[in-house]
């Protein structure tokens, strides 16, 4: 899921939630401290 480049930090798609959902794996590429990251992990997805 690509976003605007201009957004730096905490932002967490839809799609990833419909992905966390469906129970798929995610590949992502983030910035050093999104959030997202903490969830990737907790959730080992």
């Amino acid at each position: 899921v690509a976003l605007d480049p201009r957004h730096k930090t905490h932002n967490i798609p839809g799609k990833f939630l419909s992905y966390m959902q469906a129970g798929l794996p995610v590949l992502a590429s983030i910035n050093p401290g999104n959030d997202l990251a903490d969830v990737i992990n907790h959730e080992r997805v």
